[in-house]
């Protein structure tokens, strides 16, 4: 009985600052279960396991889909872009050739472009194809190529 009036004034104190009752019994048991919630939040904090919480996940998966939206319809119009000055600078390349087999020749090439298409001195790797439809190109009526 003397071990407990001897922790009284410190019991009372550390019940105050809880605002629990202060008699002497339930106070020992309050602090008592406080230290074990102390000793077990301790506990938690050393056992946490690294990682990236829900919270986290979600907010990146957030912002790169905010990116994706952003990005993507900007790389499919560089796409089309590229598309139209490949075809610009093939319907070039096509007219100089013809240009010059009218003046080595004497003649325009086969509407077609076959027979240019063949020879590898004009184009050594084949005829190009137009880009934006992968059709074979053709000389229109004025022996421009379309």
């Amino acid at each position: 009985m003397e071990a407990a009036r001897a922790d009284g004034p410190r019991v009372a104190e550390h019940v105050s600052g809880l605002g629990l009752r202060s008699d002497r019994g339930s106070a020992w048991f309050a602090m008592r279960g406080n230290e074990a919630m102390a000793s077990q939040v301790k506990k938690n904090r050393t056992r946490r396991r690294g990682g990236f919480s829900l919270l986290e996940l979600l907010a990146v998966v957030t912002i790169l889909g905010i990116i994706a939206v952003v990005v993507i319809p900007r790389i499919s119009v560089s796409a089309n872009t590229a598309k139209t000055n490949a075809h610009k600078q093939n319907v070039s390349e096509i007219n100089s050739a013809v240009e010059r087999w009218y003046f080595e020749k004497g003649s325009y090439p086969a509407k077609d472009l076959s027979d240019i298409g063949a020879d590898a001195n004009y184009f050594p790797n084949s005829l190009p194809t137009n880009p934006l439809t992968g059709a074979k190109y053709t000389l229109d009526a004025n022996n421009r190529a379309q």
